[in-house]
Parts: C-alpha cells; structure tokens; sequence
C-alpha cells in the first residue's frame, strides 16, 4: 500500500534485522530508487549485504539495535520491514516457542515511532505458515490489532 500511496523515489524505508540478504536492497536501484536503510546487530552479516547489494545513494547500512534506535529520528520512515527477526527472539520452553515479549514489545514500540503517521510496518516470512505461528506468538503482546491486520491481509 505505501507503494502506491506515493512516489517510490520518494519513499524512506527501513529494514531492521536485514541480516545478509536484505529483502527490500532492491527498492533501491533503478526503476524504484527509494531511499533505503538496511540495519542489523551482526556487522558481520552487514559486510556480506554490502558485497551482495553495494552502498549507494538510496542504500545505506548501519549496524543498529533494533530495540534501541536511537540515533533515528522520530517519524522518519514511510515503510519498515522486519523479515524473521522475531522468530529469532523466540525462546524454546520445551516443545514450547515463546517470544520475548519485553524485547520484542520494546521493538515494536521503536518501530512505531519512526514510522510517519501514514507508515506502514510489515513483516516477511520465510515459510508459509510462519505468519501464522508468529502471529499466535505475539498476540499477548500486540494484541487483536494484529490479528485483524492478519485476517485482513489473508481475504486479499
């Protein structure tokens, strides 16, 4: 939705956990030529996006805490991507997957704060019911908001 809602070249997007193989480097280049920010904890898995999709003038990396974003501006950002770093945080209790709620409620709280009024935050997942599962996991901590959005989303 924030793809048509305004001019691509004009759009600011995030994505926190790229890891190395950042999902959205590629709005970056032509025909798109968003401005782009692609961040991770791992410096390491930062090198290895560097050599796959190079920095440019609409792409940029930054080793950045997700949780704490603090050099970022408030309302900054048109869309923000997270693509399985949840899933990551998830804690194993036995045969049990729970999420760490505080982090992962700290990192939603970050998120919305960047995002601009008319942002738009998602989330990318690897396997397909991995939305599912995640939503299940962060419903406590998101709340029906969340599983509307999903409903909505799987009408479409």
């Amino acid at each position: 939705q924030a793809l048509e809602a305004s001019s691509v070249a004009d759009l600011q997007i995030l994505e926190i956990g790229c890891g190395a193989n950042p999902a959205v480097a590629a709005f970056s280049q032509a025909p798109y030529n968003a401005n782009v920010k692609c961040t991770d904890m791992n410096e390491e898995l930062l090198n290895l996006a560097r050599a796959r999709f190079p920095s440019s003038a609409t792409l940029r990396y930054e080793q950045m805490d997700a949780e704490y974003m603090e050099h970022e501006v408030d309302s900054t950002y048109d869309v923000v991507v997270e693509r399985a770093m949840f899933d990551s945080l998830a804690r194993t209790d036995g045969d049990e997957v729970r999420p760490h709620s505080v982090l992962i409620h700290q990192i939603c709280s970050e998120v919305h704060r960047v995002l601009r009024d008319d942002g738009q935050a998602t989330q990318l997942a690897r396997r397909s019911d991995a939305l599912e599962r995640r939503t299940t996991e962060l419903e406590p901590v998101l709340g029906e908001e969340l599983r509307a959005a999903v409903d909505r989303a799987k009408t479409k």
